[in-house]
């Protein structure tokens, strides 16, 4: 396979198939995704002429017709694509040095969401529908208090801790 001459496209067939051999359906057509968006944007250019720029143009393509999400996704398939033409390692022991320099680019920085707030009058009615829980069933432990102690646990931890709750009523 010489790399000059050797698409993407041509290269995940001939190779990269055979590598990832035994992976679900959806993951391939995942992949098939992602080759399909690169050909959009670069056309049928040979693995050689594939640089970090060019990752990176590809990227910005991307911002803001697709998530963030579906951007790192795309970002990471063509990574481990590349990164098994490129040069083997102690990371990547059965790629197959058909390129010199292994292109790579970053993904998008995504900010966490914010945790869901609940209310006392929520975390109140879930601490009294406790009452009819059936499962988990656990020697010497009720189904309800057992809901009940993670519905403590949850409240008393972390958000409790960072001053974005105050106390309530039914933790006395």
């Amino acid at each position: 396979m010489n790399p000059a001459t050797l698409t993407l496209r041509t290269f995940y067939a001939r190779a990269y198939t055979t590598l990832i051999a035994g992976v679900r359906q959806s993951t391939l057509d995942q992949y098939e995704f992602t080759l399909r968006a690169w050909e959009r944007f670069a056309g049928a250019i040979c693995l050689e002429a594939i640089t970090p720029l060019r990752l990176a143009e590809f990227k910005a393509s991307l911002d803001g017709l697709r998530s963030p999400a579906t951007i790192n996704k795309h970002l990471r398939h063509l990574n481990a694509l590349l990164a098994k033409a490129g040069p083997p390692g102690p990371r990547n022991r059965d790629a197959l040095g058909l390129l010199a320099f292994c292109p790579w680019t970053r993904p998008l920085r995504m900010e966490k969401a914010m945790p869901r707030v609940y209310s006392f009058d929520e975390l109140d009615a879930l601490y009294d529908a406790a009452d009819v829980a059936r499962f988990p069933r656990i020697e010497d432990v009720t189904p309800a208090n057992y809901w009940r102690g993670l519905i403590v646990f949850g409240y008393t931890t972390r958000p409790f801790a960072a001053g974005r709750c105050t106390a309530s009523p039914w933790m006395a």
